[in-house]
């Protein structure tokens, strides 16, 4: 950010370069933070700051050239069109992120990149109407998120149409009172000369600091222990005078149970240590590596009890003896073993879609999912758990 507004003052070709660099930059790690992280590439920063830098380097770009006609302009704009084309017909056809949107954003640049004035696009962008939706167009995305979410849990039953008449017209209002209230004052403020060193630092020191409070908020809120931090322990909550140590493992059914039990073991004294990872296979043959840095972990430990919970009927399936392999080389480690048996769960026709279609309370798990589950437990039951140890 105080890079970028060093070179306000220097040649543009200097500062398109570096917002080039950084977009290159940015949407690498992306697409390499998608191969193991999706949720975090999604709502990273910097896995989607390429999004914005396009726009940067567009509006850099725009200032270095005329809005004249040109064989490079006219060849941009009709494989923009292509691109933008390509995305609407493919939207959701695929899941994940960046995919078709790093498209729709190409194809955005070029086509605004290769306008000229006299062109169609260009006296399409020059309607009043668009131009007053393209200066409230940061406001508009900065709000429509909550207002929409808003909107839905409160009218849940009203069709989307409805919901939809009522979205828009009170996105569009808001933006509208944003963009007059906040950020029109706000930029006429900033465009000051003397106050805009003093703006990029406040903004500098305002990312850091909140970037520091969500980092120091996030462990006490959300536990996710990555595979760096099993191998090297996973994440421990200490007692101040330590009664006992109690090991929690297992996947994402396992990771829900951690904060009660976090606040149960402050109760009792009790050290507390988590193993759990989001979308992975705990037990023995599962997610490479995982249970052999689990079993290291155990048997540094010792701990006094072993709490494990999985999706069984996923991580079992036909790999029954999985379960009984780990139960051998933990039951070494610990006094206790408590196998957690998979939650119920609501029908599918239990959401908000399925109200506005008719179904109504109360809500029964499938007939089908309950059996499986119902079969897990029973076979949890008659799998020996040791209740104490040598």
């Amino acid at each position: 950010m105080l890079l970028v507004g060093s070179l306000r003052r220097q040649p543009r070709s200097g500062t398109l370069r570096l917002l080039l660099l950084l977009l290159c930059l940015s949407l690498g790690i992306s697409c390499l933070t998608h191969a193991w992280s999706p949720t975090l590439e999604f709502y990273h920063l910097a896995t989607r700051a390429w999004e914005l830098l396009a726009g940067c380097s567009l509006a850099v770009f725009l200032t270095t050239r005329t809005l004249q006609a040109s064989e490079q302009g006219k060849k941009a704009m009709v494989w923009g069109g292509l691109f933008l084309l390509g995305a609407v017909l493919c939207w959701g056809s695929s899941e994940g992120h960046p995919g078709w949107s790093a498209l729709a954003v190409v194809g955005t640049v070029l086509v605004l990149a290769g306008v000229w004035d006299g062109s169609a696009p260009c006296a399409v962008l020059n309607q009043p109407a668009v131009r007053f939706v393209g200066k409230i167009s940061f406001s508009l995305y900065l709000v429509y998120w909550p207002v929409f979410t808003l909107v839905d849990y409160r009218w849940f039953l009203q069709s989307d149409l409805q919901r939809l008449l009522v979205k828009v017209p009170c996105a569009f209002a808001v933006a509208i009172l944003s963009y007059r209230l906040l950020e029109v004052p706000s930029r006429a403020w900033l465009r000051a000369p003397h106050r805009q060193w003093a703006a990029f630092l406040f903004a500098l020191v305002t990312v850091t600091v909140g970037a520091a409070v969500g980092c120091g908020l996030t462990p006490l809120l959300v536990v996710d222990p990555s595979r760096a931090q099993i191998r090297a322990g996973g994440v421990v909550f200490p007692a101040p005078n330590e009664a006992g140590r109690v090991l929690l493992c297992g996947d994402s059914y396992a990771a829900m149970y951690t904060m009660p039990l976090r606040q149960r073991c402050q109760q009792l004294g009790l050290r507390l240590t988590v193993l759990t990872q989001t979308g992975s296979n705990p037990l023995p043959g599962g997610t490479e590596g995982l249970w052999e840095d689990i079993e290291r972990v155990v048997r540094h430990e010792a701990p006094d009890v072993i709490v494990l919970a999985s999706n069984w009927d996923l991580r079992l399936r036909r790999q029954e003896a999985r379960l009984s392999q780990a139960l051998s080389s933990l039951k070494a480690h610990a006094r206790m073993i408590v196998l957690v048996a998979a939650p119920p769960l609501p029908p599918l026709h239990g959401n908000r879609a399925g109200i506005r279609a008719g179904a109504s309370a109360p809500f029964f798990e499938d007939v089908q999912q309950r059996s499986r589950r119902e079969r897990w437990d029973r076979f949890l039951e008659r799998n020996p758990i040791p209740k104490s140890g040598p």
